[in-house]
């Protein structure tokens, strides 16, 4: 649905979906007023996107009645997405199969490859493979809550990769290769938890046990551009993960 926090325009018109194209009144502008909210960062992704210009912006508010930001004008957009993503983060064996798995299976902003866990900073592709940096192969997901559940993210997750092998995943060995839920705040704990929960009585699991780490999100690091995208460029590649039911 529309954001309830734009839909104060003082132009009169029915309230439009997040995908109508908005058509104004003379002087051709829209007026957005934010009565409650504080714009609180703006940054360069895709959410609005103006017809007669190459740039987009998204802005993230916060509720807070002791200050506001009266109006602003838009010239001539239209809303492609909602206003606010998230981020997810997960570890489930070598990062080439997990980014081919969610990419596939989920409508995501952006996928990357990288490096989760540890404590050495900026590391590389070989150094994380000596398995003394700490860090797990994951991928970071930016996905829209709107359009993409965390739950079903979490789920799938489970059944892309056998989270019952400590620091393995098939052939791959290592703590690099763990099976891990990094989350970002308090309600992907909570979700991760239930669904691990709800997993492990699953007639799939029976007489295992998740191993599964569920931990904080620490400082993602993002792997070496040869690791982005690595199963869609090389569809022959080195892959073991699959649907298991």
């Amino acid at each position: 649905p529309f954001p309830s926090f734009l839909r104060s325009l003082s132009t009169p018109s029915p309230s439009p979906s997040s995908s109508q194209r908005l058509s104004p009144a003379p002087p051709h502008h829209w007026r957005i007023k934010f009565p409650h909210f504080t714009v609180v960062r703006a940054r360069a992704v895709t959410p609005i996107w103006f017809p007669d210009s190459s740039s987009s912006v998204s802005l993230s508010v916060s509720a807070d009645s002791a200050a506001t930001v009266p109006s602003f004008i838009v010239s001539r957009f239209f809303f492609t997405q909602s206003l606010m993503t998230s981020k997810a983060s997960f570890g489930a064996g070598c990062f080439w199969g997990t980014d081919k798995f969610f990419q596939k299976e989920f409508k995501l902003k952006s996928c990357y490859t990288g490096y989760q866990g540890g404590s050495s900073k900026n590391p590389s592709y070989r150094e994380v493979c000596t398995g003394t940096s700490g860090h797990a192969e994951v991928i970071q997901v930016e996905y829209d809550p709107a359009e993409v559940s965390y739950r079903d993210m979490v789920t799938f997750f489970y059944k892309m990769h056998d989270p019952t092998t400590l620091n393995r995943q098939g052939n791959d060995t290592g703590t690099q290769y763990r099976s891990v839920i990094f989350y970002h705040d308090d309600e992907q704990k909570q979700i991760a938890e239930e669904v691990t929960k709800e997993m492990q009585a699953h007639k799939h699991f029976a007489g295992k046990k998740i191993t599964t780490e569920i931990s904080p999100a620490t400082p993602f690091y993002r792997a070496e551009d040869s690791h982005q995208n690595y199963l869609f460029r090389n569809p022959g590649g080195y892959c073991n993960h699959r649907i298991r039911w």
